[in-house]
C-alpha cells in the first residue's frame, strides 16, 4: 500500500482576479521506505505540495490519501490527529522550543503523537544514540551547533515512527560535507523505520540519496508523474 497518494490535486492561492494556481493537476505516489526529491525554482509550488500532502492545506480538486486514509473524508480535528501520528516534519529552520533541552524537544513530539510515556522515552533515547547526540541531549538549542540542531530535528520527526516524513529544504542552512552528512542521516534513519520521505530541495547534494527525482514548475510536475 502506498504511504502517500495524490490524484489530480490542484490548489489556488489568493482570491478573485489575483488568484494563481500554486499546484495544478498533480498525481504522485510514495511507497514505504522510498525517498523522493521534489525540485524546482522558488515559487514553483514545492512547499504548497508538501502542505497538501500533510493535510495542512486541502486541495480545490483531487484527492490526497495519507497512510491509507483519504483526507477529504476526515473532519479537520480528525485530520490533525491523523497527521500527528502519520507525518514527521523537518524544516529548513529547526523551530526547536528554546526553553527545552534537545531531549525534551524530542519527547514532546512523542507525547503529541500519543505515544505512551515509557515508549516515548525509549524511542527518544534510541534516536539520541543513533544520531550521536548523547553528549548534547541535555543542552538547550542555543548551545547546539547547526548540525546538532538538525539532528535533533530528525529525531523529533521520527520519534513517533511516522509513515511519511516531509522535509522542506532541510540542508539549506548547512555547508559542504555537513549538509551531506545530515541528509544521509535523515534518509538512513527514516528508511530504518520504513518511512517514505518527500524532500523539497534545491540541494544537489541530496540527489545521490534519492530513489526518484521529481521536478515541479509553475505548479505542474514535469517529470516523474505517476
Amino acid at each position: 500500500m502506498n504511504v502517500l497518494s495524490l490524484e489530480g490535486v490542484s490548489r489556488r492561492r489568493g482570491l478573485g482576479a489575483r488568484a494563481v494556481i500554486a499546484v495544478s493537476d498533480v498525481s504522485l505516489a510514495l511507497e514505504p521506505g522510498e525517498v523522493v526529491l521534489l525540485q524546482g525554482p522558488s515559487g514553483s509550488g514545492k512547499t504548497t505540495l508538501l502542505a497538501l500532502s500533510a493535510g495542512l492545506l486541502t486541495p480545490d480538486t483531487g484527492r490526497v490519501t495519507l497512510a491509507g486514509r483519504p483526507l477529504d473524508t476526515l473532519t479537520p480535528s480528525a485530520r490533525r490527529a491523523h497527521r500527528a501520528i502519520a507525518v514527521g516534519f523537518v524544516f529548513q529552520r529547526s523551530a526547536l522550543l528554546s526553553r527545552l533541552t534537545a531531549r525534551d524537544n524530542i519527547r514532546i513530539m512523542a507525547a503529541l503523537a500519543g505515544l505512551p510515556p515509557r515508549e516515548g522515552r525509549l524511542e527518544t533515547d534510541r534516536l539520541i544514540e543513533e544520531l550521536s547526540l548523547e553528549r548534547r541531549a541535555d543542552h538547550l538549542p542555543s548551545e547546539l551547533s547547526g548540525g546538532e540542531e538538525m539532528r535533533v530535528c530528525i529525531a523529533r520527526a521520527l520519534v513517533h515512527r511516522p509513515a511519511l516524513v516531509l522535509a522542506d529544504e532541510p540542508t539549506a542552512s548547512l555547508d559542504g560535507a555537513l549538509g551531506r552528512q545530515v541528509a544521509e542521516l535523515l534518509v538512513s534513519t527514516a528508511r530504518t523505520r520504513g518511512a517514505a520521505i518527500l524532500i523539497a530541495t534545491h540541494d544537489q547534494r541530496l540527489e545521490s540519496a534519492a530513489d526518484r527525482q521529481l521536478r515541479i514548475v509553475d505548479g505542474r510536475l514535469t517529470s516523474g508523474i505517476e
